[in-house]
């Protein structure tokens, strides 16, 4: 055992000492004893104190409640006084994202053990319905919205609580419906509802998490578009989009230090969705963000011999 860690014997009295402060009366305190420190049964507790097991069970409950409404105190103090851990998952495609981006999200969160996590913006692709030509041998708007929709559970069940930052793919359908004179608010469901997202996922332009800004930026464009967009803002800035486009950049004045951070993609490049980029000379850079406290990482996906490029 690692000098100064717990015993499961201390971890477990601690545990039992944490119960015994939340107990307002002595009866709670009787039951608690029983049940937490002796080990008695809930039944039997009951039976030596005389009272029925719904009565035990209340008076349990009580306790369990407070001492939990305390821990989740602590966990929010604790959590702004050492700033966020925040994943950024950068732009999917759905359907068309690369094999394997999904698990490299996962394993690069828990590495860092991120408590936040946020999609950069273009879950879905809509490529039926763009506003530039689509490639004929791909799916309509039916095929698509089902493979998108049914690739999107796979992302809710890995991370059951995220943000969604609309990107300009994600805008695609509203944007086709203002075009024609319909408001999307009266005649279109919300994003959350057509991809069925759980609960645990919120959908937003932007947001701030420690001081550092998080959106789509497809006003920052070019190679070095997200240094110049927190260079124009001189605020620390996350950015998806170009997906040519990822690594840390930072520009400072005698008195501030801003970085931007672009967080790459996830798509499959060789799929007939992205055909448009085929002579492209700059390549999807598959990857992810991390910014702990502040602080911004960049991880690359390894893609083999040609490593973190595709060809």
């Amino acid at each position: 055992m690692k000098s100064g860690a717990m015993s499961p014997l201390e971890s477990r009295l601690k545990s039992v000492d944490q119960m015994l402060s939340y107990c307002k009366t002595e009866k709670q305190r009787e039951a608690v004893e029983l049940v937490y420190v002796r080990g008695l049964t809930k039944a039997d507790a009951a039976r030596e104190i005389g009272i029925d097991r719904k009565s035990l069970k209340e008076r349990l409950e009580q306790v369990e409640r407070r001492a939990e409404r305390a821990n989740q105190l602590v966990g929010e103090i604790s959590k702004k006084v050492r700033g966020f851990r925040v994943g950024i998952i950068g732009d999917t495609h759905l359907p068309y994202e690369l094999d394997g981006y999904l698990e490299f999200c996962q394993e690069t969160f828990e590495r860092h053990e991120v408590d936040t996590v946020i999609h950069i913006g273009d879950f879905v692709d809509n490529h039926s319905l763009s506003f530039h030509d689509s490639e004929p041998t791909l799916h309509n708007v039916q095929g698509e919205y089902e493979s998108a929709y049914e690739r999107a559970q796979e992302w809710y069940e890995a991370f059951p609580e995220a943000t969604l930052i609309m990107g300009n793919h994600d805008r695609i359908p509203s944007r086709q419906l203002a075009k024609i004179g319909m408001a999307p608010s009266i005649y279109m469901k919300p994003i959350e509802d057509l991809l069925g997202m759980p609960d645990g996922w919120k959908v937003a332009d932007s947001v701030e998490i420690d001081g550092v800004l998080y959106h789509h930026s497809e006003t920052a464009g070019g190679i070095n578009g997200f240094r110049k967009d927190a260079e124009q803002r001189m605020r620390c800035t996350v950015s998806g989009h170009n997906h040519s486009n990822a690594g840390i950049s930072a520009t400072a004045t005698d008195d501030q230090l801003v970085w931007g951070l672009a967080v790459g993609c996830g798509v499959n490049q060789a799929h007939m969705a992205f055909a448009y980029g085929r002579n492209f000379a700059k390549k999807p850079i598959i990857s992810c963000g991390v910014v702990i406290n502040g602080v911004p990482h960049i991880e690359y996906m390894d893609l083999g011999s040609k490593v973190r490029r595709l060809r």
